[in-house]
């Protein structure tokens, strides 16, 4: 077997129930005895005929494709071939997995493979600055409306609203028509505990 490259023959002589194709979902651990067998030379052409085999009816594996495996331990002892490899992977796989594990966005080639990862990642960073922005605005209107809300609420001596309008993030500094905060309609309705006035609080 070492002086050779292992083909499809050997597998299936050794997986003789697994001609359906099942032999390229059955999980990694098989193969890492494979992988320590060949010589990177067999690796390399065992990963391409397991590449072209995954094209055949029933021999789709995903993310549990043997090629993942193998492509890993052959980067572990022979990183440039395993580069160049890549390349040949990615023109010839329609599986999006090939062959790092990791989702390929359909690329073809290395430098593609950059680009779009790239442009996947700026266009993630954009959806979270957006969302974040959004929810930033959002808290910025609840806390507008909890402060507009905030003077009738202390008016009325209505403590379970002043509480819950000032959770809501309600402006303490805010004025109302008269130009007092309130903080001092607060205190001159006798709510000064509500909204932190310590002094006020002691002296009553």
């Amino acid at each position: 077997m070492a002086d050779r490259v292992i083909g499809l023959d050997d597998l299936f002589a050794q997986f003789p129930d697994l001609r359906d194709g099942a032999f390229m979902r059955r999980g990694w651990e098989p193969w890492h005895d494979v992988a320590s067998s060949l010589r990177s030379d067999q690796l390399i052409a065992l990963i391409k005929a397991l590449t072209l085999v995954e094209k055949l009816p029933n021999c789709s594996s995903g993310s549990v494709s043997p090629v993942i495996l193998l492509f890993r331990k052959l980067s572990e002892r022979a990183g440039d071939q395993a580069l160049h490899l890549a390349n040949w992977i990615l023109a010839q796989s329609d599986n999006p997995y090939l062959p790092f594990g990791r989702f390929n966005f359909g690329a073809k080639s290395l430098a593609q493979l950059q680009q779009l990862s790239k442009e996947f990642e700026d266009s993630k960073r954009a959806r979270q600055s957006a969302e974040q922005a959004r929810q930033q605005e959002a808290r910025c209107r609840k806390a507008f409306t909890a402060t507009q809300n905030l003077f009738g609420a202390l008016r009325r001596r209505d403590e379970r609203a002043v509480v819950a309008l000032l959770q809501r993030g309600a402006d303490l500094k805010a004025t109302d028509s008269e130009g007092r905060t309130a903080i001092d309609v607060a205190k001159s309705v006798g709510l000064a505990h509500l909204v932190g006035d310590k002094s006020e609080t002691a002296r009553s």
